[in-house]
């Protein structure tokens, strides 16, 4: 009889866990926010009017929006929204490259006149899921073959020239997967190439081994 007793409370709190608990998990879960793609404003609370101007703008491709809020407002060129993705990265998935081009050229030019007091380029930013802006270019959703091409030649030669390092062509992200997954996954075989022969370059320029 006990035995018995012990069966049935044993399946009824099976029950209450793998049917019963996750519908009062779902209902009691916060509210997922409506504005975590646009942008922090909260970290970015400084400067915010050319900081939302020229987030706003990198998204939508409006260079001219992006030039007036760097070179006239001050904005800050690593803005990003609450997932941590950057006006940067914006611009490369979006498949804008005349902005993704004049954003690193901008910062060029900071580097050039050593203007420590403004913000720079941060080319290792990453999203939550740790996403940066070389995965964006790879995956880019609007920008051809060699136009990404000649974005990433920019972007990686930038980092290397201002950093002394490449660690852009080692990240993984959260799924661990690094650009040659996401260059698989796009399908395109001229960026396969191109980041082939930057991997091979690295590798005996700097003795770094690429894990797949």
């Amino acid at each position: 009889m006990k035995i018995k007793t012990v069966q049935s409370l044993l399946l009824s709190l099976c029950f209450f866990i793998f049917c019963i608990f996750p519908h009062i998990s779902c209902c009691t879960q916060r509210k997922v926010p409506d504005n975590l793609l646009e942008l922090d404003e909260i970290k970015y609370r400084k400067r915010l009017k050319h900081n939302k101007k020229f987030f706003d703008s990198a998204k939508v491709g409006d260079l001219q929006g992006v030039q007036e809020a760097l070179e006239r407002g001050k904005a800050n060129i690593n803005s990003s929204d609450r997932l941590g993705q950057s006006a940067f990265m914006w611009a490369s998935w979006m498949g804008n490259e005349e902005i993704v081009q004049y954003l690193l050229q901008f910062d060029d030019k900071l580097r050039l006149k050593k203007k420590k007091s403004e913000k720079l380029l941060a080319y290792t930013q990453e999203t939550r899921s740790k996403y940066n802006s070389l995965f964006c270019l790879i995956s880019s959703v609007g920008m051809d073959s060699q136009n990404a091409i000649e974005c990433i030649k920019t972007l990686l030669g930038n980092e290397k020239r201002w950093t002394g390092k490449q660690k852009l062509l080692y990240k993984v992200d959260s799924l661990k997967e690094n650009v040659l997954h996401k260059a698989t996954r796009a399908g395109n075989v001229e960026v396969m190439q191109c980041l082939i022969d930057f991997l091979k370059s690295a590798e005996k320029n700097k003795g770094m081994k690429f894990s797949d």
